[in-house]
């Protein structure tokens, strides 16, 4: 597993090359092997995944591979999330206009987002919540998720509801 974002999703910033490297990876791959790789990559400790979701993440990839838009749709995905990286200005112009509270929970072990955007954001957005999450990755609901809901509970409790605009 190469743990470098650039070099995972790099081939997404040439428009239709990075679908091409991704089939060519899922054709060389087992169903298990890209379930594997994905985990071990989104988290930062694979073996606090229960088995039930691993099966059901399991079940996800044998799926995809028997639907002809998961591909192409994986690839679109990917390449619009490089392009909303590089293209900051859109992306901070987004968070500009969101008017909710906000709680944002990272795992200090993500390696789809770095400390510098959460560093970012917190400047950027300083009424929003920022919560890090020790020793998790990119999908605390999923590694850690008494801790993430515990996390989410004690927000919705502390944060006043939004007037109703109608």
């Amino acid at each position: 597993i190469d743990r470098d974002p650039l070099i995972r999703f790099g081939p997404f910033l040439v428009p239709r090359f990075g679908q091409h490297v991704l089939g060519r990876a899922y054709d060389r791959m087992t169903p298990e092997e890209v379930h594997n790789d994905t985990v071990a990559y989104v988290m930062a400790d694979p073996s606090r995944v229960s088995a039930e979701l691993s099966a059901v993440g399991l079940e996800n990839v044998e799926y995809g591979r028997s639907q002809a838009w998961r591909l192409p749709g994986f690839a679109a995905a990917a390449a619009s999330l490089v392009r909303a990286v590089i293209g900051r200005r859109g992306l901070e112009g987004a968070m500009a206009r969101i008017e909710a509270p906000t709680l944002v929970l990272w795992g200090d072990q993500d390696r789809l987002v770095g400390r510098p955007v959460i560093e970012r954001i917190r400047r950027l957005r300083p009424d929003w919540v920022v919560e890090e999450l020790d020793r998790v990755g990119h999908a605390p609901m999923m590694e850690a998720p008494e801790h993430y809901i515990r996390s989410v509970a004690s927000w919705l409790a502390e944060t006043p509801p939004v007037p109703s605009t109608s």
